[in-house]
């Protein structure tokens, strides 16, 4: 789409600040030049290239300027937000959210620039709605735009079950050529083929490693940039999955262009934090973000019921709440025969029943509890292997504190293509988190044939069939987990058919329940 709407807005602005008649506003400009930080001799060196490149241009046609004065604008926005992104970073990490509000009065100047940008194409398309208002009035039918769907996400590349999700719906999306494409800001260690061809990257000025989760990277996009660039694909809807910077962008995007913003809430990132951080500062200060982002979006998906109440008692709007379903790919999820002794060969792991936790290694996954498991286990049974996939910020602190336990194993981080292979390869899958919203890697181990045992909190409960395709326990009690694991190693030891039975339930479970489909029609026709 042509922004020369909003440029031509701006530059009659700019033309006030620059005409050399305008000595009071030049003032105010030069307030930013004299300060001596790093941060704002940038923010100087482009002031001055705005004018010094607007004397060359002066012969040229207005969009030639228009194009210049935006490029350079969106640069003095992203300096000002880089400068709040770099205060959030040392402000978090010391726990000082005075600070960092301090900070934020500094960056003002910043939404001032985009002001102009933004209320001139939020004027455009509300005229839109004014258009279909006026074509209702008259029971004229208005031209219906194709739909099309812009999915933003923080996420796309990552080691978690957001983002093999997400990464697994673009390419069905992709090759069934579906009006959907991916909106996300990558590393360039992240770029791979994996990346379907369907995904718009976004610049981004600023990256840093979250607090506590070391091993995931903010990365903060370049504003009047990315609008320009998202606005051309004229989206129809919008749908988030990451409350970060990505997903902010989302909203932005949604409510300037008067369009839907259907929200899904994958992640309970203030469960999670109140098992990493145990301050009640941060844990506050989510709990109000978290309701003021759902509640700017006009729709919030959720993936299991028991966080439809969660979300309500934590004050997102229950009219705005709706289910999606999830999907897996049993073509690529499925059991593989024959692989458990290449596997035993492959890792160097000996023979014996083989317990599976796979996904992100950290604190609030409760993986300490199944350490202690396996300890009491092997008190009685030397032939119990407890096995790791995944990497996570708390892998190098755990595998130190399990450094002089046997038979326990650390895989690291496993390719997707290989993941059905060490699925196929366990005869338990145990998850005992608390946080997941849904769980994907328990439907994965589903998929492959492997029973599971999860807890009776969140979304993976509602994954198995319980007493068919797994067990459900309270992570509270250890014992009652022990006392299962030992009755299905006695399944599998004395009566290997009823065992064999399960592991067939789990596999028609995945196939029935969980299909893509089901998945695409609901967020295609609104379901």
């Amino acid at each position: 789409m042509n922004l020369s709407s909003s440029k031509n807005l701006f530059f009659s602005l700019s033309d006030q600040i620059f005409l050399t008649g305008k000595k009071t506003i030049k003032e105010r400009i030069f307030y930013f030049i004299n300060n001596k930080k790093k941060h704002q001799d940038r923010i100087k060196e482009i002031i001055f290239e705005i004018i010094n490149g607007l004397k060359k241009l002066q012969s040229k046609d207005i969009e030639i300027k228009l194009d210049f004065l935006y490029a350079k604008i969106s640069l003095i926005v992203d300096e000002f937000f880089k400068r709040l992104a770099i205060s959030f970073e040392k402000n978090i990490k010391r726990g000082d959210f005075t600070g960092f509000i301090k900070n934020l009065s500094s960056s003002i100047m910043g939404f001032f620039l985009t002001a102009p940008f933004i209320s001139s194409i939020k004027h455009l398309y509300s005229n839109r709605k004014i258009f279909e208002k006026l074509y209702e009035s008259l029971s004229i039918d208005f031209p219906e735009r194709k739909p099309k769907i812009l999915w933003f996400t923080d996420t796309l590349n990552d080691l978690n079950g957001v983002s093999s999700t997400l990464k697994e719906l673009a390419w069905i999306s992709y090759k069934n050529r579906l009006p959907i494409k991916f909106v996300t800001a990558l590393l360039e260690k992240e770029i791979d083929k994996s990346i379907p061809p369907n995904t718009i990257l976004l610049n981004f000025f600023y990256s840093f490693p979250l607090p506590f989760y070391e091993h995931y990277t903010i990365k903060i996009p370049s504003l009047l940039d990315s609008l320009e660039k998202l606005i051309i694909e004229n989206p129809t809807e919008i749908y988030i999955s990451t409350p970060g910077p990505l997903g902010l962008l989302g909203i932005i995007l949604g409510k300037i262009m008067n369009i839907k913003v259907t929200s899904i809430y994958h992640t309970d990132f203030v469960k999670e934090a109140n098992k990493i951080v145990n301050d009640e500062g941060i844990i506050s200060l989510l709990i109000q973000y978290e309701r003021w982002f759902y509640n700017n979006s006009d729709v919030v998906r959720y993936q299991s019921e028991d966080y439809r109440e969660i979300l309500v008692e934590r004050g997102i709007f229950s009219e705005r709440l709706k289910f999606i379903p999830k999907g897996i790919d049993t073509e690529v999820f499925r059991y593989i025969p024959g692989t458990k002794e290449t596997f035993h060969k492959l890792y160097n792991i000996p023979e014996g029943i083989n317990l599976l936790y796979a996904g992100r290694i950290s604190k609030d996954k409760n993986v300490d509890f199944l350490i202690e498991l396996h300890k009491k286990l092997s008190e009685k049974y030397l032939n119990i292997n407890l096995i790791f996939a995944g990497d996570g910020p708390y892998l190098k602190e755990f595998k130190q504190k399990t450094r002089n336990s046997e038979r326990v194993y650390f895989l690291g981080k496993i390719k997707r293509e290989k993941l059905p292979e060490i699925y196929s390869a366990a005869d338990l899958f145990l998850f005992p988190s608390t946080t997941d919203t849904f769980g994907m890697v328990v439907l994965e181990a589903q998929a492959c044939g492997v029973p599971a045992l999860v807890t009776d909190e969140g979304g993976p409960k509602n994954i198995i069939l319980p007493e068919e395709t797994g067990y459900t326990l309270p992570i509270n009690e250890p014992n009652a987990w022990i006392s299962k694991i030992e009755e299905i190693i006695s399944s599998i030891n004395i009566n290997n058919y009823e065992w064999n039975l399960k592991k067939q339930k789990a596999i028609e479970n995945a196939k029935k329940r969980f299909k893509w489909e089901i998945v695409l029609q609901s967020i295609l026709l609104n379901q």
